[in-house]
């Protein structure tokens, strides 16, 4: 395995997120939709980072990025969920 292969941050899912949205930047966005599937995977939901940035609207019309909206939607809901349930608006003085 090569030097890129032992990085940690290659496993990490806000990078895997970040290298997805960069290829849909360049407009590589199959290739970019498959990073993002693997952090959702992962459990990294950026559900609005998916609706409201322009690098996807060429994917809102694919099903996949459908499917894959509402998995980081929901994601996004139960962490949310976990957050309060464990007192984490307490911790940000709310």
């Amino acid at each position: 395995m090569g030097v890129l292969g032992e990085l940690t941050v290659l496993n990490d899912p806000e990078a895997i997120f970040q290298e997805g949205w960069l290829l849909c930047d360049i407009g590589e966005h199959e290739r970019g939709l498959a990073e993002i599937r693997r952090a959702v995977a992962k459990g990294y939901f950026g559900a609005p980072t998916l609706s409201g940035r322009r690098q996807f609207d060429a994917l809102r019309s694919n099903p996949a990025f459908h499917e894959l909206l509402a998995e980081a939607e929901a994601g996004r809901q139960r962490a949310l969920v976990a957050f309060r349930e464990g007192g984490g608006e307490r911790l940000l003085g709310q």
